[in-house]
């Protein structure tokens, strides 16, 4: 009973160093990382990147919590990884370069 007391004093005083951690590590620090990343690479692949989350999570919890992979699961992260590969050879494609572009400007009438 003693030693939950003094567990349950320890959290109390220590809570705003967890919080300001948690905000830092899990909020502030991800969220400046892929406004810089968008800044240096541009949206399409930093999207892109992003949409392996899941398949990476799946991933580390199977190698470091020995969570087991079963079919679905597998069969997600397959389609995941396809749709990421078919993007990235659709974004790689060059857009045609002869579209016909209207040169011609509007004249701004002058007031009298």
């Amino acid at each position: 009973m003693m030693r939950n007391a003094r567990r349950a004093a320890s959290v109390r005083r220590g809570w705003p160093a967890l919080a300001l951690a948690m905000a830092l590590f899990s909020t502030v620090l991800p969220v400046w990382g892929v406004a810089e990343a968008i800044r240096r690479l541009g949206p399409g692949p930093v999207a892109l990147t992003g949409s392996l989350g899941p398949v990476v999570t799946l991933l580390l919890a199977w190698l470091l919590l020995d969570e087991p992979l079963g079919l679905a699961p597998l069969t997600g992260a397959a389609l995941v990884i396809a749709g990421v590969t078919v993007m990235a050879r659709r974004s790689a494609i060059p857009l045609p370069v002869n579209l016909p572009v209207d040169t011609r400007r509007e004249r701004v009438r002058e007031r009298p």
